[in-house]
Formats: C-alpha cells, sequence, structure tokens
C-alpha cells in the first residue's frame, strides 16, 4: 500500500501508512523509496523531497536494491535506490544528506562492493562532501584488497567500470579520474566495450575525449585503455575537434582501412574505416543543415590534425561502392540493388547495394564537394600555399599577406630614395623568395586563420 501511496505522491495517504506501522524496507527491499521516483506523469518535486525526508526519517534505507513497482521494473531492480536515482541530483542530494549524517555518527556501513561503489559514483555524480567519497572509496579498497582486475567477477568489474564513467562524465573529471587511477583499485580499463552503459557507441577513451583534458586522455591510455577505431570515426563523425586532438595525442593508430566500411555504434549510417575520409563525408552530411561555416572549420582542424598525426587519405582497392555513394558523381557505371530490411510491423526502410566490384575507389572522385568549393577537401588532398592557390585563404589572411607586402615595398622604396649606396635592411633586406616562405609558413595551418577570422 505505501508503494502505490509513494508512486501516487499522496502525501496524507503515505503519512497515514506509516504512522500506521508500515514497512518501508518490506522484503529487503527499498520500494518505498523508488515509488517516488516512477511517477514520470507527476511535477510535483516539492511533495517528492517532502516524501523522501519522511521515508528517510522512518528508516528508509537508499542502499538496499530498488525493487519493482506497480509489478514492472523501470529499471535494473538489483540496484539500489540511490543508483537508480543519480541522475536527479536533488533526489540524490537527499538520499546522500542521510549518508553524510550516518558516516558523521559512525553508523554508515557498506559492506558490499556494491553499496560501497554505488556510494562512491552518487558523491562523483552529485559533487557530493570529499569525506563521503573518501570513505567510500576506501571501504571499496578494502573488500576488493588483493584482487588483481583478471581475478574480479563479472559483477564487481561492471560496479567499478560505472564508478570510473561516472568520473569522466563529471564536471571534475580531470581531477577524479587521476584520483581514482591512483587507488589500489583494479580497474580493468580494457574491459570496455564501444557503447557500454551509456557511451552511446564510445569506448573508455573516447567518452574521455569528449569531456576531458588531453592530459587526463593520455593518462588513461598510458593506464590501458585501448584507443579502438571506432574513437577516431566518431570523433570523425561528430566533427569534434577536442575529442579528436585528445585521441591523437596518444599516439597509436589505430584503425584498420583494409575494407571501405565502418558501422558507428549508437548512430544509424555508416562511414569510411579512413578517418580523414570519415571527416569529409561527416562535412558532407554536415551541409544540409546547422551552422555551415562551423562545420567547415572543424572539419578542416580535424584534416589538418590527422594528417599532421601521420594520416594519409586512402584508396580502396577491389571493393564495392558503400551504400551511401549512390547517387554521388563518378559511380555512373555501377550497378545497384535495393533491398528493403522488415522495422516491425509493416514498415520497411529501403537501401541501396552496389553489385560491382571496383578496382580502384578513391573518395576523392565520389563527393559532391571539390577542392574548389571545400577548403577541408583542398587540404586533405595535400594542397599547400602558393600564388595560385592564395584565393582559397580567408580575407583575413589575404588582407595580412598585402598589408606585409606593401610594408615590404614601401621599405625598399624609401631606402632607394634616401641613398643608394647603403645596405638595405629590415623587410627591404629579404629577397622575394624569402618573403613567400614567410608568407607560405604563416598560411599553415589554416584553420588558424579561419579562427581568427571568425573571432
Amino acid at each position: 500500500m505505501i508503494v502505490l501511496a509513494g508512486w501516487k505522491l499522496d502525501a496524507g495517504a503515505v503519512r497515514a501508512l506509516l504512522e500506521a506501522g508500515a514497512d518501508v524496507n518490506a522484503g529487503g527491499q527499498a520500494k518505498a523509496l523508488s515509488a517516488l521516483l516512477s511517477n514520470a506523469g507527476e511535477r510535483r518535486s516539492t511533495t517528492r523531497s517532502e516524501l523522501f525526508e519522511l521515508l528517510l526519517q522512518h528508516g528508509a534505507n537508499c542502499l538496499l536494491p530498488a525493487g519493482c513497482y506497480n509489478g514492472s521494473p523501470g529499471w535494473n531492480e538489483h540496484q539500489s535506490v540511490l543508483a537508480v536515482c543519480a541522475d536527479n541530483s536533488s533526489s540524490a542530494c537527499l538520499l546522500l544528506k542521510q549518508l553524510k549524517q550516518k558516516r558523521a555518527s559512525g553508523a554508515l556501513q557498506l559492506g558490499s562492493t556494491r553499496a560501497a561503489a554505488e556510494v562512491a559514483a552518487a558523491c562523483i555524480s552529485t559533487a557530493a562532501a570529499q569525506p563521503l567519497l573518501q570513505h567510500s572509496l576506501g571501504c571499496l579498497e578494502a573488500l576488493l584488497d588483493g584482487a588483481a582486475p583478471g581475478q574480479l567477477s563479472a559483477e564487481d568489474a561492471d560496479l567499478l567500470n560505472q564508478l570510473l564513467f561516472a568520473a569522466v562524465g563529471s564536471q571534475q573529471g580531470d581531477a577524479l579520474v587521476p584520483r581514482l587511477l591512483r587507488t589500489r583499485l583494479p580497474f580493468q580499463l580494457d574491459a570496455f566495450e564501444p557503447g557500454y552503459g551509456r557511451m552511446q557507441g564510445h569506448s573508455l577513451l573516447g567518452a574521455a575525449a569528449i569531456r576531458l583534458s588531453t592530459a587526463t586522455v593520455r593518462l588513461l591510455h598510458e593506464a590501458g585503455a585501448p584507443l579502438a577505431a571506432g574513437d577516431l570515426l566518431h570523433a570523425a563523425e561528430y566533427l569534434s575537434v577536442r575529442s579528436m586532438r585528445g585521441l591523437l595525442a596518444c599516439g597509436t593508430r589505430a584503425v584498420d582501412t583494409s575494407g571501405v566500411l565502418y558501422r558507428l555504434c549508437g548512430r544509424p549510417w555508416l562511414t569510411y574505416s579512413d578517418p580523414i575520409h570519415a571527416t569529409l563525408l561527416a562535412l558532407e552530411r554536415h551541409r544540409g543543415w546547422g551552422d555551415v561555416k562551423r562545420s567547415d572549420r572543424s572539419a578542416l582542424h580535424i584534416i589538418e590534425l590527422l594528417l599532421g598525426s601521420g594520416y594519409r587519405p586512402t584508396i580502396y582497392r577491389d571493393d564495392r561502392p558503400p551504400s551511401f555513394l549512390h547517387g554521388h558523381p563518378g559511380l555512373e557505371g555501377v550497378e545497384w540493388s535495393l533491398e528493403w530490411e522488415l522495422l516491425g510491423g509493416e514498415d520497411r526502410d529501403g537501401s541501396f547495394s552496389a553489385l560491382t566490384t571496383l578496382p580502384e575507389l578513391d573518395p576523392f572522385n565520389h563527393y559532391r564537394m571539390t577542392a574548389d568549393s571545400s577548403r577541408a577537401v583542398f587540404v586533405a588532398r595535400g594542397g599547400t600555399w602558393s600564388r595560385e592557390s592564395h584565393h582559397r585563404w580567408p580575407p583575413a589572411f589575404k588582407a595580412a599577406t598585402r598589408a606585409l607586402l606593401l610594408a615590404s615595398h614601401a621599405s625598399s622604396s624609401q631606402r632607394s630614395n634616401s641613398s643608394g649606396s647603403r645596405a638595405r635592411s629590415g623587410l627591404a633586406a629579404l629577397p622575394a623568395e624569402h618573403l613567400m616562405r614567410i608568407i607560405e609558413l604563416s598560411a599553415a595551418p589554416m584553420s588558424a586563420c579561419l579562427k581568427k577570422e571568425a573571432e
């Protein structure tokens, strides 16, 4: 009854049941607490907070399993209520407040790895007081003392993975991740599979690169977190300069370009297995929506980072064109087949599949963008500054170049008028080819010129 009253956020009924002696931890589960989180239709947060505090005052234990309510589990029923409401900061803070009080009085007992790990993860997710985090980490170390990473049970390994992932996703991740790695906890950094938890296709290192500094990403890699092929390709797909910079700092070439395709985990489409071409394909996709200029700058910056790290565009051999190239230029002789996939019910999705194998497939020949219409394509094809390509650079760079050349000309003219016998100095002393070399060096990277223009 108290579970149903809590689900309806019926404060009067909950109080009456508590006064009548209702057991808030019946069956060794915290269903009464979890029911307060289950009512998606109610938005009376004040009532929910009052009931949380009322149940806690009557002995509700937030470290017990959440269980299920109303006949159906709304989450992993073996997780504690504290773990279930980790994303609900107001509810989590109320539960952590009770745990802090218990710790201060010496009554907090974390006798299982699940309890200790879930308290630590909640502290990290909500930026709770450090003493409680330190206490839970200490309990976790004691419970797992002497265990090697390969000796952990599947449940304990998963709990540690969740803890580390909480640190990676927190606002204090750059401080918390190194702190966790300094503990004696036997993390299995190579056990994270793409798509784990809320990573949406990213490995641990890929998730870290999205939020954390390059130094922290490198630290995780040095501690054993592998760089997966999907990490670079996801960074390319999202045109994320920050992620790509952090991943490339690990210095590991993790991409296999022997095949054309890579299926993005957590995304409904394919991309090239080559990160340079994956970036250009993403740019072509982004050009249909969003901030086009920003996408162009990001793609150009990523291409420059990849080229600087030793990656070069791939020409694929003896393979069929990928389905996303259907209708693109340069493939007029390719035979295509339309395949239908049953999505559920009567809904079907059609996709094209190439029936023709090409001896050579150069993606540059099949973009709708060209080196003339895209600076990213120009740089990816090895383009650099020259007098002939000067028109491709942004107006700010052109203006700076013009100012330099005018200053050099003015300096030379002044020297000639004052005294023909004097040795030239400053800009006037530079031979024309040296001046051109200065301009060439200043032109790279082109993304820096675009950034200054945007500012």
